[in-house]
C-alpha cells in the first residue's frame, strides 16, 4: 500500500534543479575569507 502511494506521488510529481550557491558554502567561504585576513 504504502509503495503504491509513493508511486503516485512520484508520478505525478515535478523536478526541478535549484541554481546558485547555497547558503552553507556562502557562509562557510566567507568564515574562512575572514580568518585568513
Amino acid at each position: 500500500m504504502a509503495v503504491a502511494a509513493a508511486d503516485r506521488l512520484i508520478h505525478h510529481g515535478y523536478i526541478f534543479e535549484v541554481t546558485g550557491e547555497n547558503y552553507r558554502k556562502k557562509t562557510s567561504k566567507a568564515a574562512i575569507q575572514q580568518s585568513v585576513k
